[in-house]
């Protein structure tokens, strides 16, 4: 048996998904020119680069120990740490987990590849996912199952001809300023690269869908499905998307390092505001008029938007930036990063803390809502506050989701960590809040979601899929959990059956 570099590189390219590596992922695939290569059409099973490497580095401990003559010479197996690690897991361990079945949830079926993202309306009625063979799917809420999705495929950027949604009311007039070139996106696609849906984002009136593609383009739609817009924004793949509170505005940031801006009421771009110099990872709104974005440049930059005022560029971190949210209060900014770090920022004043615990990169970060699900370990008084700089945050939790298969809970005007959540074996990629703060939902590329008291740090719920976790997301009722894995399924997950 032997791999061709084609094979090689699509196991590679696995890996990287599957990993977290969304941004390098979609590189190294562009780069090899994967899309061209008829090995795109395999089937790859989860995990199957390590399942290999873990294979031939068994056959080698085996050849070592095989005499000239045939014999084997005593020794200790390599794999036999891992026999006794599974020997010790007892049986009420095992007892916790749920697999996800018809008896607890609702398995929407449609996308063909991974599914990369999912979110429940504000009103609850309507889940929207999106998913690498570049369609976005609205499912009712509830009877989804039955009632079936409706599909928007994302259009090609610049080609008038493309698939969009079903019945295109009307497309955006954008600025030549923060327009790519038309061709941009046929270039990609000619290139062999995905038109994803890789980010979506709900407006906080439940009218509006934004979704972003793998070619750079946003797509607008009504709660419906029917189109609203067709925004060419970017020339990369479209990694955050976010309305601002009031919903004037849609930003949109990417892998060809842009922020871009579009004002909602006739959908017309404005001038980009990036001076990031690397893929732009994520951004949050603070107000109508202030945005945060991270980068693959390690810094965090804050935007006055429809000013011609240059950001402030926050710097500290040693690695790229992965998340960007703002507490409840619109007060205190959080950031995550690769060198395996939690930071807080003000406006104002730059730099308050770092919290560091996590032993590898942290790629996710959450605040919980409110008081911070139940209280903190540490109050809110003046001695309290002096620990992060004089800044105290009446949401005082902060979650945080790292590669090193663990969730963090930061006490943050304590400014310590109240709890280290253990229950994955693998990469966590999201950790979400329950609307009322009093639960923690974690997701991992072990396939596993884990529903945590944020009040004792311990396991309620555990249910097991056949892909691993990319994406939750909360009802709003707080009893349901969406759930995108990268097998292509969206589950509805019942925490209250």
């Amino acid at each position: 048996m032997s791999l061709s570099s084609d094979e090689v590189n699509l196991l590679v390219y696995r890996y990287l998904q599957e990993s977290g590596f969304r941004h390098s992922a979609f590189t190294f695939g562009h780069e090899s020119l994967l899309a061209r290569t008829p090995a795109v059409e395999s089937d790859v099973p989860y995990g199957s680069l390590v399942g290999l490497l873990q294979k031939g580095l068994q056959f080698l401990e085996i050849e070592r120990h095989v005499r000239e003559d045939g014999t084997e010479a005593p020794h200790d197996h390599m794999t036999r740490p891992f026999e006794d690690a599974k020997a010790r897991v007892t049986a009420n361990e095992t007892d916790k987990v749920t697999l996800v079945s018809a008896e607890t949830a609702v398995m929407l079926a449609g996308h063909k590849g991974e599914a990369l993202c999912c979110g429940f309306s504000p009103s609850g009625k309507t889940l929207a996912s999106g998913g690498t063979d570049g369609t976005m799917r609205l499912w009712g809420v509830p009877g989804a199952s039955d009632a079936g999705p409706v599909a928007v495929k994302l259009p090609v950027p610049g080609n008038s001809s493309s698939a969009g949604p079903a019945k295109t009311s009307s497309s955006s007039s954008a600025s030549s300023g923060a327009q790519p070139e038309p061709a941009a996106g046929r270039a990609a696609a000619e290139a062999g690269s995905s038109n994803e849906a890789s980010a979506i984002a709900w407006s906080n009136s439940g009218e509006w869908l934004a979704c972003g593609g793998g070619l750079g383009g946003v797509v607008v739609v009504h709660s419906n499905g029917s189109a609203r817009a067709e925004l060419s924004e970017h020339s990369g793949t479209v990694l955050g998307l976010a309305f601002s509170p009031s919903d004037s505005y849609l930003a949109s940031c990417g892998l060809d390092g842009r922020v871009s801006v579009t004002e909602c009421e006739a959908f017309t771009s404005m001038p980009p505001i990036s001076t990031h110099r690397a893929p732009v990872l994520d951004l949050a709104w603070q107000s109508d008029s202030v945005l945060a974005t991270a980068s693959a440049d390690r810094t965090v930059q804050i935007h006055k938007v429809g000013t011609e005022r240059a950001p402030r560029v926050f710097a500290g971190h040693s690695a790229d930036v992965n998340c960007v949210e703002w507490d409840p209060t619109r007060t205190l900014l959080a950031s995550c990063s690769d060198d395996a770090s939690v930071r807080l920022w003000s406006a104002r004043e730059g730099g308050i803390f770092e919290f560091k615990g996590h032993t590898a990169g942290v790629h996710a970060i959450e605040w919980a809502p409110g008081g911070g699900g139940g209280g903190g370990a540490g109050g809110s008084g003046s001695s309290s506050a002096a620990a992060v700089g004089g800044c105290a945050s009446p949401s005082a939790l902060l979650a945080s989701a790292g590669a090193d298969a663990t969730v963090r809970l930061w006490d943050v005007n304590a400014a310590v960590c109240r709890a280290t959540l253990r229950g994955h074996s693998g990469l966590v990629s999201t950790a979400r809040f329950s609307p009322d703060g009093l639960l923690m939902a974690s997701g991992s590329i072990d396939r596993r979601v884990v529903v945590w008291s944020v009040a004792d740090g311990k396991p309620v719920r555990t249910f097991e899929g056949a892909g691993g976790v990319l994406a939750l997301d909360w009802h709003p009722s707080g009893g349901q959990l969406a759930v995108a894995f990268s097998d292509g399924s969206v589950a509805k997950l019942n925490l209250r059956e």
